[in-house]
């Protein structure tokens, strides 16, 4: 009996050796890869380069988000459908099994973090809103243009109104992923029908402004910059907008910001006085905006963004633009949309305060921001000032020789 035990014994001995110490071969091929990689130290989660911004709006689109496995020896390469194939990625308590595509379904601060093999990684935010509908605001826009000078065609100018409302509409789109924090801004423009007098214009939103032989515009710009002050109409009922060929072909266009009754908005000077003393107008130049449609085709909805209070999202890497859902990123002197952030991380800009070869939306941040202007800024033409007889006639101060533009060399 003695020796049938001990040989019961010893064969459920290898039984289970052999239960716990498999062969190599009958291990499952994502076993022996793991085994063959070490341990999983680190799980590194993050937003793709082009859906880096952790601002959304629910039901806008989808998030693409990256992941990185570290073991004792560094980062583990040659690992992506070992990851993808062992993934649980958790949005607010929802469970995905991919890092593609990811729509965002709730309002809030949501946590993001992603388990690999069950190791989990670092926590993301996304910062989620419900989108809003607001009445449209329409604005009537002028052409001047000067009478030595580059002329305008009604289907230019139609054409420059229709790629603006396009823009300012959320209806453009880029070669890339959309912006999932993109908005319809409910702000739209038309050309003018009447003159400052009430008088239909012979060419609708189109007027020349005679030019004495003594003035050069490449030659002096402050003599253009006193002219257009006294040539621009009431920039209460109109935006004005000057044509000309701008610094040889240098710059495409510059913009003056609105100025506010008080403290609103961050980055916009307090007008205490409110008298109009500089030109709040936008300039384009004919032969890169209107001709060639360079740098972009819509040239004109990013002046029309500062002349709406909004800086460039590369104005600084202290303050930024004072939108918080805009990458604020380093000055590059090219068009193409691969960024870096500030804090050097790498990702795809396409907002039209950029200055880009390839645009295609405004953010939540900036609609407000442009909103707010709408409805406070100095000197503005809100669309009830168009007809209203109440409004206050339009009177000039003394023009300042201070006031600088947003100059867009691109």
């Amino acid at each position: 009996m003695k020796i049938l035990s001990s040989i019961i014994l010893a064969i459920l001995f290898l039984s289970v050796s052999c239960i716990s110490e498999p062969e190599e071969d009958s291990l499952d091929p994502d076993q022996i890869r793991l085994k063959e990689m070490g341990k999983i130290e680190k799980v590194l989660l993050d937003f793709s380069t082009e859906t880096r911004d952790q601002f959304a709006m629910v039901g806008n689109g989808y998030k693409n988000f990256t992941v990185k496995i570290f073991g004792p020896k560094g980062q583990i390469f040659g690992s992506e459908d070992l990851i993808l194939k062992n993934l649980e990625l958790i949005i607010d308590g929802d469970k995905f099994f991919t890092l593609d595509s990811i729509p965002i379904t709730k309002t809030g601060e949501l946590e993001v973090q992603a388990f690999v093999f069950d190791v989990p990684s670092n926590v993301l935010k996304i910062i989620s809103r419900e989108d809003i509908v607001l009445p449209i605001r329409e604005m009537q826009v002028v052409f001047h243009v000067f009478s030595d000078g580059p002329k305008l065609t009604p289907d230019q100018m139609e054409d420059q109104i229709a790629k603006t409302n396009l823009a300012f509409g959320n209806g453009v789109r880029s070669s890339f992923k959309r912006n999932i924090n993109s908005v319809n801004n409910f702000l739209r423009f038309r050309l003018a029908e009447n003159d400052p007098e009430g008088n239909p214009l012979e060419i609708t939103g189109y007027n020349v402004i005679e030019i004495p032989k003594d003035y050069s515009a490449e030659d002096d710009f402050y003599e253009y910059y006193y002219l257009k002050f006294e040539e621009m109409w009431d920039p209460n009922r109109y935006i004005n907008v000057f044509v000309e060929n701008i610094n040889g072909g240098k710059t495409s266009g510059y913009a003056y910001l609105p100025e506010m009754p008080d403290n609103t908005l961050p980055g916009l000077v307090v007008n205490e006085s409110q008298i109009f003393n500089f030109p709040y107008a936008v300039t384009i130049d004919y032969n890169i905006v209107i001709v060639n449609g360079k740098p972009s085709p819509y040239t004109l909805a990013h002046e029309l963004g500062h002349f709406l209070g909004l800086l460039h999202t590369f104005e600084n890497c202290q303050s930024g633009d004072f939108c918080d859902d805009t990458l604020p990123h380093i000055v590059v002197q090219t068009l193409s949309s691969y960024r870096n952030t500030c804090n050097d991380e790498s990702f795809i800009s396409t907002n039209f305060m950029d200055n880009l070869g390839e645009n295609d939306h405004f953010t939540y941040d900036q609609r407000v921001r442009m909103q707010t202007v709408y409805n406070k800024a100095l000197f503005f033409p809100r669309e009830e000032n168009i007809t209203s007889g109440r409004i206050k006639p339009f009177i000039k101060g003394q023009l300042s020789a201070y006031k600088k533009p947003i100059i867009c060399n691109f």
